[in-house]
């Protein structure tokens, strides 16, 4: 079974184009695992994108909406195991989606019968899979930036390092007494009355 899709009329970028492709396999298969009801059938799955092959394989980057959803939706129905990489000029789909006249096509064994590694043990086509997923760049525009903030602890001053910040004995007094004016409020839960602080400068 095959099937295309046509590239929509805004621009979106290739690897985009390419993760749809790799989604649209994912839900062909489901199609024919419900309607053949074959039990017990090890499936894999190919790309020509090691961008894509990267974004499956990804456990570390969170991604924008668009490449998020469609890779969780490949991830949900498939192990990024069962995910490997071909050579552009070895895949069959290009076929497709590039075009064909109907005598290449008749002529064409890559369409009608895949290529040649395909039919080999899963065993023999190890060599294929491309080796290590595309390490995912910090700075791909596909990835979510996650900013943190952190907070700092000052250190404990005693009373007598706390007075020296001020620039008058009588200042330091009335910032003490303010201190426990609030300190005997909250401990006791009193409404008590309104107390007017001044703002004055050091």
């Amino acid at each position: 079974m095959a099937k295309s899709r046509v590239a929509p009329l805004k621009p979106v970028t290739i690897p985009r184009l390419e993760l749809t492709a790799a989604l649209v396999s994912v839900k062909t298969s489901s199609i024919l695992q419900r309607e053949l009801e074959y039990d017990q059938i090890t499936e894999m799955y190919w790309t020509d994108s090691k961008v894509v092959f990267g974004y499956i394989n990804n456990d570390a980057r969170r991604f924008h909406v668009f490449v998020a959803n469609r890779v969780q939706q490949i991830r949900d129905h498939t192990l990024p195991n069962q995910w490997k990489y071909v050579e552009t000029d070895q895949k069959p789909a290009d076929d497709a989606t590039r075009g064909q006249n109907v005598q290449n096509l008749i002529e064409t064994s890559r369409w009608w019968n895949g290529r040649e590694f395909l039919w080999k043990p899963l065993e023999d086509q190890s060599s294929l899979d491309g080796g290590e997923p595309m390490c995912i760049s910090p700075d791909d525009l596909k990835v979510k930036k996650i900013s943190a903030m952190t907070t700092q602890t000052r250190e404990c001053f005693s009373l007598p390092d706390r007075v020296k910040y001020f620039s008058s004995w009588h200042k330091a007094k009335q910032a003490v007494a303010v201190c426990l004016g609030l300190q005997r409020k909250y401990r006791t839960g009193s409404e008590g009355q309104d107390m007017v602080i001044t703002k004055e400068s050091r």
